[in-house]
């Protein structure tokens, strides 16, 4: 909570209580207190404890204000916790993993495709350049040059559903004749 914050805070408290003096001392004194905890998470206990009985005629301390809070520089942010991918070993951001590693995945799939049918090794590197809309596009070209190598009936089949998603009905029938469950 930054000073301004604070002052707004204690504004606030005066305002509703009209009592409640605000003092060089109190501002310190209460700064002491709440300065490493989040504004917004403040004023909401603020506004619980003025919807609260007990407080409609007294203001809530400073502490009472923060009891449940946990301090900002102990907060983790989930958004910059990075974890490993299972398929390149690169470190990636915690909220990106789910899309880096679909793409992870279709690299490695054209990878060994293209090597198995065509004998061409593909620069993963310049897959990764690409764009997601570029990728997409050259992804599914690529599943259909593969799709047109495959003899095997369950494999084309399975690109096929790449390629046009089936019906819930196709599936089921699908996965019921191919003893995937």
């Amino acid at each position: 909570m930054t000073r301004q914050e604070h002052l707004e805070l204690l504004n606030e408290m005066e305002m509703f209580y009209p009592f409640f003096k605000n003092s060089l001392e109190r501002e310190e004194a209460w700064y002491k207190v709440m300065y490493k905890y989040d504004f917004k998470e403040v004023m909401r206990n603020l506004e619980i404890a003025m919807a609260n009985e007990k407080y409609q005629k007294e203001p809530p301390t400073a502490y009472y204000l923060v009891q449940d809070l946990i301090p900002t520089d102990e907060k983790v942010d989930f958004n910059k916790l990075v974890i490993f991918c299972p398929i390149c070993k690169r470190a990636i951001n915690q909220r990106e993993e789910q899309k880096h590693t679909d793409k992870c995945r279709s690299i490695e799939y054209l990878s060994k495709q293209y090597e198995k049918h065509f004998g061409k090794v593909i620069e993963k590197k310049d897959l990764w350049k690409m764009s997601d809309e570029e990728f997409d596009k050259k992804y599914l070209e690529s599943i259909k040059r593969i799709k047109d190598k495959i003899t095997n009936e369950r494999e084309k089949a399975m690109l096929g559903f790449v390629l046009n998603s089936p019906s819930q009905e196709e599936a089921k029938k699908f996965i019921s004749n191919t003893n995937l469950i």
